[in-house]
């Protein structure tokens, strides 16, 4: 049966891929956005709203920075009436779970969302991670199906879970890639030069590095800010460190133990170099 979505912030590039998919399922969708988004509502044929209207919805979907998050939430959860939903596309759930829940009534249900992919991706097959909370028994036997029948794999998981797989996958990987670059920067390497002798390898990471360079610097301040980031970050320089000296100081047996060691705990590395090669190979064509 159709239902009623107002997409806050829905103008953005999260916010007109969540209207397409509630679009494209049958849905009556709305979007807002704090400028003017009448263009991008003509676009994706869909109506215009405002957070003041959230109690004219079943579903409100909050597609802003986790930095406004509650702010908004605030402002729009309190209008919504019992029954509706209340989700988000944050890329943490801790924190905006917590403002959600807050905010929203006694009969409002929650559930957070969090696709694993931008908006400019192909999403079929991609994954969407599901966060329930005990106030989404009703909603979660409906969006988890519309999901799906989008062709997206869909992983519930706690807010917990999430945010600690996050500081990984996202956290750590970011961090990582904006430290080679700022390496890069106060090295004064010359890119053009280094790349007339790269390897598939290094063509490889230079390109992924200019796509996370490419990125917002604000929403990856903003993944950095879990605590759980943190303690990854500090467990990354302390590696950095310990490598320095062991290469620094002519402790090349030491360097070569930490090689062996962290090859053993990641497991399949032999795997990982086959699967590599493919990508090697796509590279090159």
């Amino acid at each position: 049966m159709p239902f009623k979505v107002l997409i806050i912030g829905g103008a953005g590039g999260m916010g007109r891929w969540c209207a397409g998919l509630f679009k494209n399922a049958g849905h009556d969708v709305y979007i807002s956005s704090r400028r003017d988004a009448s263009g991008v509502a003509r676009s994706l044929g869909v109506g215009l709203a405002s957070p003041q209207d959230a109690g004219d919805f079943d579903v409100v979907v909050l597609s802003v920075p986790m930095d406004v998050l509650e702010e908004v939430a605030s402002d729009a959860a309190p209008r919504m009436r019992p029954g509706s939903l209340l989700m988000d596309l944050s890329s943490l759930k801790v924190k905006p779970l917590e403002a959600m829940l807050r905010h929203a009534p006694p009969g409002v249900e929650v559930i957070g969302t969090h696709p694993l992919f931008g908006p400019q991706s192909d999403f079929s097959g991609r994954t969407i991670v599901l966060v329930p909370t005990k106030r989404s028994v009703r909603w979660l036997p409906i969006i988890r199906p519309l999901f799906e029948e989008a062709g997206l794999n869909v992983l519930e998981a706690t807010a917990e879970r999430h945010d600690m797989n996050m500081a990984v996958v996202q956290g750590l990987t970011h961090f990582i890639y904006v430290a080679m670059g700022r390496a890069l920067e106060k090295s004064q390497v010359n890119m053009e030069e280094a790349s007339l002798f790269k390897t598939p390898v290094y063509g490889i990471t230079k390109e992924m590095l200019g796509r996370v360079l490419s990125q917002s610097p604000e929403l990856y301040a903003l993944i950095q800010s879990s605590e759980h980031a943190g303690a990854l970050r500090r467990a990354f320089i302390d590696a950095c460190v310990e490598l320095n000296s062991e290469l620094e100081e002519g402790r090349l047996e030491d360097f070569i133990r930490d090689f062996k060691s962290a090859a053993t705990y990641y497991g399949d590395t032999e795997g990982a170099r086959e699967r590599s090669e493919r990508i090697i190979r796509d590279y090159g064509a």
